[in-house]
C-alpha cells in the first residue's frame, strides 16, 4: 500500500476535522500576515510617504481584526487536531487488533509481542501525525503565496531570492530519503527487540529465578539495548541535521534578499514601510522551505510505519489497516447481546470425523482423524 493512499485513507475517515484544521491555520496564517500591513501603512505615515492608503485610526482597527480572528482560529485548529489524531490512531489500532483477534489462537504473531506493541504505540503516531503535517504545509504553502503575491508587487528582483531555498530544500530531501528510511527502519527494529526481550523476561520470572540466570539474562538485554540507543541516536542525529540544514537554507535565502532589499532602498525603489513589510513577511517565505523539506523527510518515515503495521497484519490486505469503521468515540458502547441458555444447549458430547490438516507448503500434518469424547469422559 503506498504511504500517500493511507494518508488519503485517514483523512476521509474524518474529513471534515481535517478540513476545519486546515481552514483554521490559514486564516491563522493569513491573520498574522495582517499585522505587516499594517506596520507598512504605519511607518509610511510617519515618514510622511505618499503611499499612506489608511490612518492610524485603520491601523489600530487591522491589528484588532487580525488579533481577534488568530485567537478563534488558533482556537479551533488545537480543538480539531486533537480529535483528529484521537479518533485516527484509534481507528488503526481497533484494525489492527482486531485482526489480531480474528486469526487462529495457535498462529503466531509474525513477530514477537514486544515488537508488536512497539508498533502499537511507535508507528500509529508516523502515519496519522504526518495528516497534520500535510495541513501545515498546505497552510505554509497558501500563506507564503500570498506573501509572495505581495512581496512581487513591491520589487519581484528581491522576491525571486525567496525561492532559492526551496530548490535547495528539495534537492537535499531527494538525495537523503534513502538514509531517512534506513535510519528510521533500523531504529524501529531494535526498539521492537528490546520490548520483545523485556516482555519474555517478565513472562518467565520464576524460571529465571529458579534457574539463577538473572545475570545471563541481563547481559544480552544490555546489548540489545546499548545497539537500540545508537540506531535511535543515529536516526535522531539524522533527523536533527536536515532540519538544521533546512533552516540555515531559509536563513541564508533571507541574507541574499536583506542584502538586496538594502540596495533598493539605497536607490529610493522602497520605502521605510515596504521594508518593515518586507522584513516581516521573511519569515512566511523562510518557514515555507522548512515546513516542505520536513513534510519530505517525514513521509519517508511514514512509510516505514505503514510497511511495520500492514506487517503485522499478515495474511490481511494492507487497505485494512485503514479500513473504516465505528470507534465509540462518543456515548455508550454497544450492547453485547445476550442469548440465554437452557437445558438443550448443553455439550453432551464432542464429535470430530475426517479430520484433516497438512502444514503449509508441506505434505506432513494428520488426515482422517475421527475423535469422540461423551460429557464427563
Amino acid at each position: 500500500m503506498k504511504t500517500w493512499w493511507a494518508i488519503l485513507a485517514i483523512i476521509r475517515y474524518r474529513p471534515m476535522l481535517f478540513l476545519v484544521n486546515v481552514l483554521a491555520m490559514v486564516v491563522f496564517s493569513l491573520g498574522v500576515q495582517v499585522p505587516g500591513l499594517a506596520l507598512r501603512e504605519f511607518f509610511n505615515l510617519l515618514s510622511g510617504e505618499e503611499v499612506v492608503r489608511v490612518g492610524i485610526i485603520g491601523v489600530v482597527v487591522m491589528f484588532g481584526i487580525a488579533g481577534l480572528a488568530r485567537g478563534l482560529s488558533l482556537y479551533m485548529a488545537r480543538k480539531t487536531v486533537m480529535l483528529f489524531h484521537l479518533s485516527v490512531a484509534a481507528l488503526l489500532q481497533k484494525n489492527m487488533f482486531a485482526h489480531i483477534l480474528s486469526r487462529p489462537g495457535a498462529d503466531p504473531l509474525p513477530d514477537s509481542p514486544g515488537e508488536a506493541i512497539s508498533r502499537f504505540r511507535s508507528d500509529v503516531p508516523g502515519l496519522h501525525g504526518m495528516a497534520i503535517i500535510l495541513s501545515n504545509v498546505i497552510r505554509s504553502v497558501l500563506s507564503g503565496g500570498v506573501a509572495l503575491a505581495i512581496m512581487l508587487r513591491i520589487n519581484w528582483h528581491i522576491t525571486l531570492f525567496a525561492f532559492l531555498p526551496v530548490v535547495a530544500v528539495y534537492l537535499i530531501a531527494q538525495i537523503a530519503q534513502q538514509r531517512i528510511e534506513g535510519y528510521r527502519k533500523a531504529s524501529r527494529e531494535a526498539e521492537g527487540r528490546v520490548t520483545g526481550l523485556l516482555a519474555q523476561i517478565f513472562t518467565t520470572v520464576q524460571s529465571i529465578k529458579v534457574a539463577n540466570a538473572e545475570r545471563r539474562v541481563v547481559t544480552p538485554f544490555r546489548h540489545l539495548n546499548e545497539a537500540r540507543g545508537r540506531t535511535a541516536l543515529r536516526d535522531g542525529l539524522f533527523e536533527s541535521l536536515l532540519q538544521s540544514i533546512f533552516e540555515n537554507a531559509s536563513h541564508l535565502g533571507t541574507g541574499f534578499i536583506l542584502i538586496m532589499a538594502g540596495r533598493a532602498i539605497r536607490d529610493g525603489s522602497f520605502t521605510v514601510g515596504d521594508l518593515a513589510l518586507f522584513t516581516y513577511y521573511l519569515g512566511f517565505v523562510s518557514w515555507l522551505p522548512r515546513n516542505i523539506g520536513y513534510a519530505m523527510a517525514r513521509y519517508r518515515q511514514a512509510g516505514v510505519s505503514v510497511e511495520r503495521m500492514t506487517g503485522l497484519m499478515w495474511g490481511a490486505p494492507p487497505e485494512a489497516l485503514v479500513e473504516h469503521g465505528p470507534i465509540y468515540e462518543k456515548g455508550d458502547s454497544p450492547p453485547v447481546p445476550f442469548v440465554p441458555k437452557g437445558t438443550g444447549d448443553r455439550l453432551q458430547e464432542f464429535r470430530v470425523e475426517g479430520l484433516t490438516y497438512h502444514y503449509p507448503d508441506s505434505t506432513k500434518g494428520i488426515e482422517e482423524i475421527d475423535l469422540q469424547v461423551p460429557t464427563g469422559s
